[in-house]
């Protein structure tokens, strides 16, 4: 790599910085770059070089020092805590499949958390002509949470959903964002930076995955180099390895891998708040419990708000933090799901989480959570006995407990014994009110 090249890559770091580029995507930025400079920079042997504040000297080495001081200059440092100076790992022949050096992460990296937005429904109410779809709906979901509305057909839920993106505009009431009220925003710049999901994909049939992951990155303007890079890390995100879909068009993916896709242009702009209507209600039981998986472990990393809709009451339990319950237009309930099925506020809510209920208390209940007796020795839970993990649910201990014909579970964390988890501390966890 040139001197001049070199100053290239520095001169565009310092210009976004110049231009108010938020952190993570100028962290970002500075990652493709950084991958263009491990092509680049070579040692005398072809070895990959590490270069911190003890750098070698020598002739590569002087290429890596002016490379880094450009960085500097830029004032561009990694997203750690302790804002320690930045250390560029050089590689040659980089696979984006290996993992970086004394990283433990696959390049591209995790994008840094990120904080969703709170949203706020205020008396929201939709007419049309002779009906009522939304009445006085009034809500908040907390910032980083998943609110799941769900009820039967007509019960107002999806007409909800767009009024926060406002391809629906509310008749009267207030949506608000982060304390911001939305019907004062121009609504195209409202739907750029609000992430959105249906189910049946939506994916333009003529561009490439990648290019449909860039739609909204490129109505904002941003560089093609920054769109690639950030393509790249959303396929890996959810699962799809970039090198193999970047390219494909949607007709040459699955049905569980188009909605994959979709999840990954929804969140390409950094949106704080996400939309989905129903997402997985065209896939298969097998695919959609995969992506329910996948779903709460991408919002577990990046920490966005998601409203999402469905019918389905098990999906609902096991994806929400928040579950809103509506029936002809009206929020019947609205509380976490174990306190939904705990204590429904009606005979509709406990006849819509059906009599089971007791049972799908346990997904949402953990061993950790329950009564463990320590006192009861590790060999007298029985030789049939599984080993359970406190952050394993309740339903999971029953479902091992049962095929090992046990009525105990002993409860392990890491190499540490907690104690013994009874069979029949469960079946009275089933059949409590409490």
């Amino acid at each position: 790599m040139t001197r001049g090249e070199c100053a290239e890559i520095g001169a565009t770091v310092v210009a976004d910085r110049e231009q108010g580029v938020p952190t993570s995507l100028e962290l970002r930025q500075r990652a493709l770059q950084l991958d263009q400079l491990r092509l680049a920079v070579r040692s005398p042997d072809g070895a990959a070089i590490e270069h911190d504040e003890r750098a070698p000297s020598g002739a590569a080495g002087v290429q890596v020092d002016e490379v880094t001081a450009l960085i500097r200059q830029a004032n561009v440092r990694e997203h750690r805590p302790d804002r320690r100076p930045a250390v560029a790992v050089v590689e040659v022949g980089h696979d984006p499949k290996r993992r970086s050096a004394g990283r433990g992460a696959p390049y591209p990296r995790s994008m840094p958390g990120q904080r969703g937005a709170t949203v706020e429904f205020r008396a929201v109410t939709k007419r049309y002509a002779d009906q009522t779809a939304v009445d006085a709906l009034s809500f908040q979901v907390p910032a980083g949470k998943i609110c799941i509305l769900v009820g039967p057909s007509g019960s107002g839920k999806t007409t909800s959903l767009k009024m926060v993106n406002r391809l629906i505009e509310p008749t009267s009431g207030a949506i608000l964002i982060d304390g911001s009220d939305v019907l004062q925003e121009d609504p195209v710049q409202l739907r750029r930076r609000i992430g959105y999901v249906i189910q049946q994909v939506g994916l333009f049939p003529h561009q490439t995955i990648a290019e449909n992951v860039g739609t909204v990155p490129r109505l904002l303007g941003w560089p093609e180099a920054r769109m690639a890079a950030r393509a790249t890390e959303l396929l890996a995100l959810v699962g799809l390895d970039p090198a193999r879909y970047a390219k494909r068009y949607p007709a040459q993916l699955s049905g569980g891998e188009r909605q994959r896709a979709g999840v990954a242009r929804a969140l390409a702009a950094e949106p704080p708040v996400m939309l989905m209507d129903e997402p997985f209600g065209a896939v298969d039981p097998i695919v959609r419990d995969r992506l329910q998986g996948e779903l709460l472990r991408i919002q577990r990393e990046l920490g966005t708000t998601i409203l999402f809709v469905t019918h389905d009451i098990d999906e609902a339990i096991r994806l929400g933090d928040r579950v809103a319950i509506m029936r002809d237009g009206k929020l019947v309930q609205y509380a976490p799901p174990g306190e939904l099925l705990a204590h429904p506020a009606d005979d509709f809510v406990a006849q819509f989480t059906g009599a089971d209920r007791g049972l799908k208390r346990l997904e949402v209940l953990t061993v950790g959570g329950a009564d463990v007796d320590a006192s009861v020795t590790r060999d007298a839970a029985g030789p049939n006995a599984p080993t359970l993990a406190p952050a394993m649910s309740l339903r999971q201990a029953l479902a091992l407990m049962l095929q090992h014909d046990a009525t105990a579970g002993v409860v392990v964390d890491g190499d540490r014994y907690v104690g013994v988890l009874a069979l029949a501390k469960i079946g009275k966890m089933i059949r409590s009110d409490a």
